[in-house]
Order: C-alpha cells, then sequence, then structure tokens
C-alpha cells in the first residue's frame, strides 16, 4: 500500500532540488509554512537557534538550520532530510528518534548518497551503514545492506540509491550534465569551455584552485563537474546558487526525463512511495 510518510535523506540542498523536482510530477506539492504543516510533524522542525549536534554542542551560525523539507499530496507526507555529507547518519538518526516521541512513524525511509569520492556503489553505502551503525537510542532497526539502487519490502520499506547510477563514480552534477546536453546543449557547450579557458588562462594561483584537490585525482574530476554545471547555472540564475536553477529552471523537463539514469531514479521514488 502506499506509503503515508517517507523520509527521504540526501546530502546536501542541490540533492533534494532535484528530488523536489521529480516528486512535483507525481503531485506532491512543498509546504512552505508552518501553519501549513500538522502539529505533530512540526517536531521534526528544531525549536532552538542555533541547533545542537548529537553531542549537545552549537551547530556553528554559517552552517543551515537544519530544517526539513516538507511536501505533501493528499494524505501522504515526505519529508526531505539534508544531511551534509558526513552527517546524513546523524540526520537520519535524530529524525527518526524525534519522530518516535511526538508519536508517528516513516512507512517508508530512503537514502540517497553520492558515490563520488568513493570506488564503488557498495563502499558508498557501507560508508554510510558504519556510520549510521554508530547511532544509539534508534527507535527501529533498520537494515541498508540491500543492493544500491533497490527498495526492500518491509515495515518500513526501505530503499538506497547510489548517485549517479548505483554503477559508475560521480554523483548529481553527472545527470545534471545528461539532463544539460538535452536541455542547454549550446549553453553546455560554452559553459565549458568558459570553465577550461579559465582554469587554464586565468592567472589562477594554487591557493585559488585548492579546493580541486590534487590534478587528475577523483576529487578533481569531480570538482570539473560542479563547476561545469556551476557556469551554466550563473548564466541561467544569476547571482544564485545551483539549486536555484535545478527548481525553477528545465533541467528536469521534456525530453531530459527519458533518460534512463533518470528514469532509474524516478523508479526508485515511485517503488519508495509506492
Amino acid at each position: 500500500m502506499p506509503a503515508n510518510i517517507t523520509f527521504l535523506l540526501v546530502e546536501g540542498p542541490h540533492d533534494a532540488e532535484f528530488m523536489a523536482r521529480l516528486l512535483k510530477l507525481r503531485d506532491f506539492e512543498q509546504r512552505k509554512t508552518v501553519s501549513s504543516i500538522p502539529e505533530i510533524y512540526r517536531k521534526l522542525i528544531p525549536k532552538d537557534y542555533p541547533a545542537k549536534d548529537e553531542n549537545g554542542n552549537e551547530v556553528p551560525l554559517t552552517d543551515p538550520h537544519p530544517v526539513p523539507r516538507f511536501y505533501q499530496h493528499g494524505e501522504r507526507w515526505l519529508f526531505i532530510l539534508i544531511g551534509g555529507g558526513s552527517k546524513s547518519a546523524q540526520t537520519l538518526a535524530k529524525a527518526l528518534r524525534t519522530s518516535k516521541i511526538a508519536g508517528f512513524s516513516a512507512d517508508a525511509i530512503g537514502v540517497i548518497l553520492d558515490q563520488d569520492l568513493e570506488e564503488t556503489p557498495d563502499e558508498a553505502r557501507d560508508q554510510f551503514i558504519a556510520k549510521f551503525e554508530q547511532q544509539q537510542d534508534l527507535p527501529v532497526q533498520l537494515d541498508f545492506k540491500i543492493t544500491p539502487g533497490s527498495v526492500n519490502p518491509g515495515s518500513p520499506r526501505l530503499g538506497l540509491f547510489v548517485l549517479p547510477d548505483n554503477q559508475n563514480t560521480g554523483a548529481l552534477e553527472d545527470l545534471l550534465l545528461e539532463c544539460g546536453e538535452k536541455q542547454y546543449k549550446a549553453l553546455k557547450d560554452k559553459a565549458l569551455s568558459f570553465r577550461d579557458d579559465a582554469l587554464a588562462n586565468a592567472d589562477l594561483t594554487p591557493a585559488d584552485l585548492k579546493s580541486y584537490g590534487k590534478p587528475g585525482g577523483q576529487k578533481h574530476i569531480s570538482k570539473k563537474k560542479k563547476a561545469w554545471v556551476s557556469a551554466m547555472g550563473a548564466v541561467l540564475t544569476p547571482s544564485f546558487a545551483i539549486q536555484n536553477s535545478i527548481r525553477d529552471n528545465r533541467w528536469l523537463e521534456d525530453e531530459a526525463l527519458t533518460l534512463p539514469r533518470i528514469q532509474s531514479v524516478q523508479k526508485f521514488l515511485d517503488d519508495l512511495i509506492a
């Protein structure tokens, strides 16, 4: 039967907006005010500011306040939890504890990870599992040792997807670049030329490029893809972060939705909430 309450854990705000676009195609609408969210679900919103981490330490003011994204379709609710990379396991654990105290539980729980710097999708999954198993006082035992890309039946239903496709090294940017090939071909080509010219000829110092890591390494490759996508976003939504472009522009429309890797993400989402 359909999941009335779904937790969907992602690593960052760009992943959240990507999934939100797919949810909108499934008639889920974001609820943006506290008054539009039932009282019982408001417990997921941290009351204290600054928020505190698992050890009771204040979260830096420079970090976003850890508020879930709330989506509704009829009687069904889906909460996108933004983990922030290595904090993903803590974010999910806290949501599970909070919902238990509030008096509700998830019918389905999905986790979306980037393979990115890991060698295989299984390693990305196992890294998450290792951190999740360190969490204490969980109200339910969850076994995420499942094949990446799959959704296992049960109570709750569990799914785990490793971007970009549960097979190849990469992250969300790989999917956005595929979408860009369909939706913004000319812009994509010009953004690549700009990126490469800037990296080679803009008199950038090693300090300027320190976030890229060692040339030729996986981190370097990943950062170059992010720069490519960001160059496109800078034209589409000037002065805004790439998640705004994912939300407002044509990345996930028309032909882009027929791409095999985009369809695999959609199938995962459908299997999770179906």
